[in-house]
């Protein structure tokens, strides 16, 4: 199992947080989370490419202005991610 941890800078780093608003609330774009993963898995196995399949989103992952200092990680097992709130 390896895990890396992203902030709102690190979601800021791949996309304009405020081109991606819901209802109001700034949400982190399905595609953003594929990019990472991708980058993620590229550096844990030194792959020079990568091939993402059976990909399912089951919830929005939302960033509260309210709550500082919040993360998520992104933990990797066995060719499955799953995104957790810290």
């Amino acid at each position: 199992v390896t895990a890396f941890v992203a902030d709102k800078q690190t979601f800021a780093s791949w996309y304009d947080l405020d081109d991606h608003v819901v209802y109001g609330a700034v949400v982190v774009p399905g595609a953003a989370h594929i990019c990472g993963i991708i980058e993620q898995s590229k550096e844990l196995e030194d792959w020079n490419s990568v091939e993402v399949f059976n990909v399912e989103i089951r919830e929005a992952v939302v960033i509260d202005e309210k709550v500082k200092n919040i993360q998520w990680q992104y933990v990797h097992t066995k060719g499955q991610f799953e995104v957790r709130t810290m």
